[in-house]
């Protein structure tokens, strides 16, 4: 077995193991952070959508004034 090929792996960390499975495990890292990302974004937009509902709050308030 090529040492140079063990030490490249073993400095992976939490992903020496999905790098072992060759293209699968590449595949699961990818949709991981395809999912983190998408989760990021739905997290941002929730907040945006937020600030957005609070700010019309009031100036509903205001012109009810």
């Amino acid at each position: 077995m090529d040492s140079t090929k063990t030490e490249s792996v073993s400095s992976l960390g939490a992903y020496e193991g999905l790098v072992q499975y060759g293209a699968l495990g590449i595949v699961v890292i990818a949709l991981g952070y395809a999912a983190w990302y998408m989760f990021k974004r739905n997290l941002e937009e929730k907040d945006r959508m937020q600030k957005r509902i609070e700010e019309l709050e009031r100036a509903l308030l205001e012109k009810n004034k």
